[in-house]
């Protein structure tokens, strides 16, 4: 039987080699190009089509190639808290994004 210290070096190595085929680079880099699309346009939905894109590509791809590679493996339920509180700062930072955005546009007057 694995000792404590054993099973933290195995999750952690787990949890690295999971992210280690590159597909969230490739999600980063077509968020991004539609991002760019998005300035050079000046229409949104470049920006929303590369991310819904790149989102499902990655999530297809865990589940089509790496878990089946890999396995998936749950990991221990003492690093919940964590998320929890990582996914409450997402929350917050994105409605602060989307209120000073709703600010600058009225400064700049291009609301109606």
């Amino acid at each position: 039987m694995l000792q404590g210290h054993d099973l933290k070096r195995t999750e952690r190595w787990v949890a690295l080699f999971h992210h280690e085929d590159g597909l969230i680079d490739i999600t980063i880099g077509l968020i991004a190009i539609g991002f760019g699309l998005m300035n050079a346009s000046d229409k949104v939905i470049f920006w929303l089509a590369f991310y819904i894109l790149g989102i499902g590509i990655w999530r297809a791809s865990k589940k089509w190639i790496t878990y089946p590679g890999i396995g998936y493996v749950k990991s221990s339920e003492k690093g919940n808290g964590n998320k929890t509180i990582l996914i409450g700062i997402i929350i917050v930072n994105l409605l602060l994004l989307f209120v000073l955005g709703l600010i600058l546009l009225n400064l700049k007057g291009l609301t109606t």
